[in-house]
């Protein structure tokens, strides 16, 4: 099944999206084993010739994430959300509607400063990189 490229701009991205790229990007790339670190996914060592230089980059930047950038905590979960450092802001407040039950319009909460609420949450949460993006997650 086809799935979306992952580019490091997305708001959030859960686990498995990234894992089901990740297998997309083997079937397509012929890689018959998910390699323990992007210095060996090369899909050229599994018979290809011709790739795709988008694919095979996007999928070594995939395996860097997962082997370099994450705990395997967050690897055993696969709704592990990541959140893009710019869009968290706009995240706190989503989550606390979620706990809440409220729209933007209600007082007091369409008189929160987010973006200060959002500094506040962010304790709770650990940076890393995709793609020259920073994404927080929850710190386990």
């Amino acid at each position: 099944m086809k799935t979306k490229k992952i580019t490091g701009t997305e708001n959030t991205i859960t686990m498995q999206q990234i894992q089901d790229r990740i297998d997309y990007l083997m079937v397509i790339l012929n890689v018959d084993k998910e390699p323990d670190d992007c210095y060996y996914a090369w899909p050229k060592q599994n018979g290809i010739d011709e790739y795709d230089e988008e694919d095979i980059e996007e999928f070594r930047g995939l395996i860097r994430f997962k082997t370099e950038e994450i705990p395997w905590l967050a690897l055993e979960k696969q709704d592990t959300l990541f959140v893009h450092q710019d869009y968290f802001g706009q995240h706190a407040c989503e989550v606390a509607k979620e706990l809440h039950n409220f729209s933007d319009d209600e007082w007091p909460f369409n008189e929160i400063d987010w973006e200060k609420a959002a500094d506040a949450l962010m304790q709770d949460y650990r940076p890393v990189e995709l793609f020259g993006s920073t994404f927080l997650f929850e710190n386990f």
